[in-house]
């Protein structure tokens, strides 16, 4: 009889479960009227402040310049009317202040219901992933415990390719380890207190957004599986069992949220992904990474291509809020490359988050991993890790395994990114994003298939960059070699019309960066710059080795690594040009540029040696804003090659160029 009962009550919760669809519920508003400035006594505001850690102020008013860090989606939702849903016999699953909504599971009765609630803006449903999208692609798992290869002779164990890929053992070597920085991991579940590698990790806190509790690893109603992917990718990043693997950031505090339900398929739910980006943030995480993807989803309902322009997914937005709040966004490009759909899934999109590709222990790309453009023509992915037999924790049994996917790279570039925030506390996130994107391999030329490049933590340690003191600039720069002769380095630097100028440099002491307190110089101007030392045995280095960085007021330097030839290619201080959209493209492109005289205009395309491919306009423009169009075809009507291509432009005595991507 008993079990009769049992049988029909589970029959009966399935149907009912069966009958709900969870959905996306938005408000017109948040009690008070939406605006860019907001009173600080109204107690909506305090209310929103009072939610932050004290890290998370910091890191806003590092990121904003500003004690005012507190916007609208800052706002809670408007409790009156979540009460007035409630009352609808409805249970809230997430509350989403970045979006003024709520999400709830609701019968076909509640929906119409809620349809007639006069502060309701509208209501949508919530997309659930299926399994094949966040694969790990199995390689050589293990069940049982491995021993480190022969090959691995480092205390690094099996872990060593990954690391020496990226040339993170090197800034490990600089005592450089993710100390003081906190990360942020979005997955499936966390098993980290049963593996040696990840048992003793700093984990601060925990967030199961699936059942609503602080159990992140698997517990009575979860799938056996459940926990195993946030594991292997949590001990990437932060692992730490010398002579079996050390994690990229493995001195980093960790905060982990589980977001995806596997139970007989995978259902990532996009809710989760917001909710626990937004918590995640409030608690004052540096960074957040996620090896997820979204395109496909159960029940038929599927993104397509046009929504990978970085402004339309949920998850897509809250990426960008989080950055916009000062968080490092990153996230795995997706394993779609050998695939129907090819390109990169969602939040990969979006416009600040970094997307990850994958690539072979040699560097040469992996088949799966997903391509670019986004659909509105930004390059995708941004930068490569290794994604292919990446070694990490197996839940379960003390185990690790090697694996493959962009799951496996992502966590790779978040750890490299602790790296770098470790040596420089104070860079912005859109600082640390610009940094690791010059520091790629492929910087010069990036495209479609990886981006900038494999990333190296050695680079992005070692390039330089700003800080200001609130009246003048410094610029810091780290180097990669340990025994630098003293009083060898110099920085040689010039700004346009006048003579080049040398300075030898001190370093700090307890922190080996070398500084430069920049010369006053008029805003808009660029200051290019390199730097030459040597080492104990007399060798000389030049940083970089071809070209100069390029400093203009503010505080993102780049890496001129294309120097510009040819006819009117010279370097000035104007800004006529803005970057050419789409870009990359593929039929045509736009460049609009600006006009303030009455002189003549020639606007040319040259190839990266330099040589002229056509002059698209020469004579007189109308002063003001102007557009022209680019064919991609040379002077004599022919298609030119897929490559970089340089816009310029010449109005008088002022010049600018600007790069481009031409994909045949």
């Amino acid at each position: 009889m008993l079990k009769s009962t049992l049988l029909f009550l589970f029959v009966a919760i399935s149907l009912f479960a069966q009958s709900q669809q969870k959905y996306f519920i938005y408000f017109k508003d948040k009690g008070i009227e939406k605006g860019n400035v907001l009173n600080k006594e109204l107690p909506q505001y305090k209310t929103a402040l009072n939610m932050l850690s004290e890290k998370a102020i910091e890191r806003r008013e590092k990121a904003k310049n500003s004690t005012d860090i507190i916007d609208y989606t800052d706002i809670p939702v408007y409790s009156n009317y979540i009460k007035q849903i409630e009352q609808l016999g409805i249970k809230i699953s997430n509350k989403l202040d970045w979006f003024n909504a709520v999400t709830a599971y609701l019968t076909v009765e509640q929906l119409n219901q809620v349809k007639l609630k006069p502060f309701v803006s509208s209501i949508e449903k919530v997309k659930t992933l299926y399994k094949k999208n966040i694969d790990l692609l199995s390689d050589k798992s293990q069940s049982q415990r491995l021993v480190p290869s022969i090959s691995d002779s480092s205390e690094y164990g099996s872990s060593y390719s990954q690391n020496n890929l990226s040339d993170i053992i090197k800034v490990h070597n600089m005592n450089i380890n993710g100390e003081g920085v906190i990360i942020g991991v979005l997955d499936s579940g966390f098993d980290w207190k049963n593996n040696n590698a990840t048992k003793n990790m700093n984990i601060l806190k925990e967030y199961d957004f699936v059942f609503g509790d602080n159990i992140t690893a698997n517990q009575d109603g979860d799938a056996a599986s459940q926990h195993n992917h946030g594991t292997y990718v949590l001990s990437i990043i932060g692992g730490y069992e010398p002579n079996m693997m050390i994690g990229v950031a493995y001195k980093s505090k960790f905060i982990l949220a589980k977001t995806e339900d596997v139970r007989s398929e995978t259902r990532i739910e996009e809710d989760n992904y917001a909710a626990a980006l937004q918590w995640m943030e409030n608690l004052g995480i540096d960074i957040a990474t996620s090896s997820l993807g979204y395109n496909e989803f159960d029940g038929g309902i599927t993104y397509d291509y046009n929504d990978m322009d970085g402004n339309t997914t949920i998850v897509t937005k809250a990426a960008e809020i989080a950055f916009s709040k000062g968080v490092v966004t990153i996230t795995s490009a997706g394993n779609e490359g050998d695939k129907g759909w090819i390109y990169i899934t969602a939040p990969a999109d979006g416009k600040n988050i970094i997307s990850v590709g994958a690539v072979t222990a040699d560097n040469q790309l992996a088949a799966f991993s997903s391509r670019g453009p986004s659909s509105d023509g930004r390059i995708k992915p941004e930068v490569t890790a290794k994604g292919v037999s990446v070694f990490g924790v197996a839940a379960d049994n003390n185990a690790y395994q090697f694996t493959s996917g962009t799951s496996c790279a992502a966590p790779i570039v978040a750890g490299i990114a602790g790296l770098l925030l470790n040596a420089y506390p104070d860079l912005t996130n859109t600082q640390v994003r610009s940094i690791m994107l010059e520091s790629g391999k492929n910087a010069a030329t990036p495209n479609n298939e990886i981006g900038y490049g494999l990333l190296s933590a050695l680079n992005a340690v070692c390039f330089p960059n700003i800080v200001s003191d609130g009246n003048s600039f410094i610029i810091r720069k780290r180097f990669p070699i340990l025994d630098i002769q003293e009083n060898s380095v110099v920085i040689k630097y010039q700004l346009k019309g006048d003579s080049l100028r040398t300075e030898f440099l001190n370093r700090n002491s307890s922190t080996n960066v070398y500084q430069f307190l920049v010369p006053s110089f008029e805003s808009g101007k660029i200051i290019n710059f390199s730097y030459s030392y040597k080492d104990s045995q007399g060798n000389v280095y030049n940083e970089p080795e071809n070209g100069t960085f390029k400093f203009k007021y503010g505080f993102s330097i780049v890496a001129n690594k294309l120097p510009l030839s040819g006819d009117d290619v010279t370097e000035d201080n104007v800004d006529l040009i803005s970057q050419n959209y789409p870009n990359p493209f593929k039929d045509k492109t736009n460049i609009d540029f600006n006009v303030n005289s009455n002189l003549d205009v020639k606007i040319s395309i040259y190839n990266v040696l330099g040589q002229k491919i056509i002059d698209l306009f020469n004579g007189l423009a109308n002063e003001g804003s102007n557009t022209i169009t680019w064919n991609g075809r040379d002077s004599r009507n022919n298609i030119c090659s897929s490559g970089i291509y340089i816009v310029t432009i010449k109005n008088g005595s002022k010049t600018e160029a600007k790069k481009m991507v031409f994909l045949k």
